[in-house]
């Protein structure tokens, strides 16, 4: 958890020397079936529940998913940016020694 944000640190968390985070992705909406929706980035597909959303996104619209939730609705050039930034990210990040 952050520290400045408004959260602790869980005991577990402060004797792990491992650093983890939760990330939030842009996907787009393949299928929606009432308060669900099937989204997709890159070949794989989940389930998330859209009770954070109101109205409903429409197959192909992109959403912002965290921990089986989309969390809002994002237009297709904010998704792709967004997604170019993490490729870009994830590549320096695997060129970086430990």
């Amino acid at each position: 958890m952050m520290k400045g944000f408004g959260f602790g640190e869980s005991e577990n968390h402060k004797k792990s020397k491992e650093t983890k985070m939760c990330l939030a992705v842009p996907m787009e909406v393949k299928e929606v079936s009432g308060n669900t929706a099937w989204v997709e980035l890159e070949g794989i597909r989940r389930e998330v529940r859209l009770d954070l959303l109101e109205p409903k996104p429409r197959p192909g619209d992109y959403v912002i998913v965290h921990a089986g939730f989309a969390l809002h609705r994002i237009d297709e050039e904010e998704a792709r940016e967004s997604l170019k930034t993490w490729k870009e990210f994830l590549a320096h990040a695997s060129q970086t020694p430990e």
